[in-house]
């Protein structure tokens, strides 16, 4: 246990450093070696979850396997021709984490006062278990949020071919689709604070509550998964899927909701102090799914659909972080202590949450 948590801190130190030089020099190349820094460490884990070692196991069958029907054809083009090469698992694995995380800062490369503060959100937020383990759809939602930038910039040609890519990914991309002519015609959809904080204390009394807003619309929620291509979930989850009773709120949910809280609170000024950048058209996505979140917090299907709106958090809290570190340092420094406290819990329960950093030539 102390070894995973100095070996998370050391990571930690190295990339935010480098992300603060890159931020000082103009030099994005640092960001990318904090990245590879990043993606090498990550790529020798082992047991990160159950999706983790059903992509270790498919891409250790032989290439002729019949057991890889259910991955979409690009990802399947990219497994196999890793496959061809004889490219070791651990390369592999390594090339999809330094490509989610690059996408995800290519994003923001114009805007430099940003890279620390994504860096940190992201390592000491502990995102990184989701990328590890839900990694084909974390590679589509990181095409997906590069695609964001492509609707500011309106250039909808080169949007929709990071759209199709996300879908030749993970089928459940295709929910985007409709989503640039929205944000084309309405930057800004939520823009009155008081109304926001209503809505969002709804949701939170919702997941409190545990009213389960599934329960009526199961099968045709079961039915559209099975489209988006959670089909085998639906199949052998169904009941977890749609309502899990196991999903306790603790200390884990308050300092989220805390942290969304602080968010919400100063969306406008941080929007009006990023107007220049795809932020404000990303937080219209990111407070839609901070609803969809809580409401829905039991639903595992819901969450992994949710995936590519409220995945945003760690982005807008970034944006929030850089604003008040220089508008708001007392809420700056609760914000990075809610973050700090929701890494100690992550590692306290190691053992539970995949977070137990485990070499793979220990179990292979």
């Amino acid at each position: 246990m102390i070894e995973t948590i100095t070996l998370y801190v050391i990571l930690i130190a190295v990339c935010t450093s480098l992300a603060y030089l890159a931020q000082k020099t103009e030099r994005f190349e640092y960001v990318a070696y904090a990245i590879i820094a990043y993606s090498i460490l990550f790529s020798m884990r082992y047991g990160v979850g159950v999706d983790h070692l059903d992509y270790l196991h498919t891409y250790l069958l032989p290439p002729e396997s019949t057991d890889r029907e259910n991955l979409e054809i690009g990802f399947l083009a990219f497994m196999r021709g890793c496959q061809y090469i004889n490219l070791h698992f651990t390369i592999f694995f390594g090339i999809i984490a330094f490509t989610q995380l690059y996408l995800i800062f290519r994003a923001i490369k114009d805007y430099r006062s940003i890279y620390t503060h994504l860096m940190t959100t992201f390592l000491v937020g502990c995102v990184w278990l989701s990328f590890s383990n839900g990694m084909r759809q974390i590679l589509a939602f990181a095409l997906f949020t590069y695609a964001i930038t492509l609707i500011d910039k309106k250039k909808p040609i080169w949007h929709y071919i990071c759209l199709i890519a996300a879908c030749l990914i993970h089928k459940s991309a295709i929910i985007l689709l409709p989503l640039y002519p929205l944000l084309i015609f309405r930057r800004i959809w939520f823009s009155n604070i008081k109304t926001q904080l209503i809505l969002f204390g709804l949701a939170v009394s919702i997941s409190i509550l545990s009213i389960n807003l599934l329960e009526l619309f199961s099968t045709i929620i079961s039915k559209g998964a099975e489209l988006l291509g959670y089909d085998y979930y639906t199949q052998n989850m169904k009941n977890k899927l749609l309502y899990d009773e196991n999903i306790t709120i603790g200390l884990g949910f308050l300092i989220n909701a805390t942290i969304d809280f602080i968010i919400i609170f100063f969306s406008n000024k941080v929007k009006d102090e990023y107007k220049k950048t795809w932020m404000p058209v990303a937080y219209n996505l990111y407070f839609f799914g901070a609803l969809i979140s809580y409401a829905f917090i039991k639903s595992q299907l819901v969450r992994r659909i949710n995936c590519y709106f409220y995945g945003l958090d760690f982005i807008i809290g970034a944006f929030t972080l850089a604003y008040l570190y220089k508008e708001k340092k007392l809420f700056y420094f609760i914000i990075l202590g809610l973050y700090i406290i929701k890494f100690i819990a992550v590692m306290s329960k190691m053992e539970q949450n995949t977070a137990l950093f485990r070499f793979f030539w220990n179990y292979m």
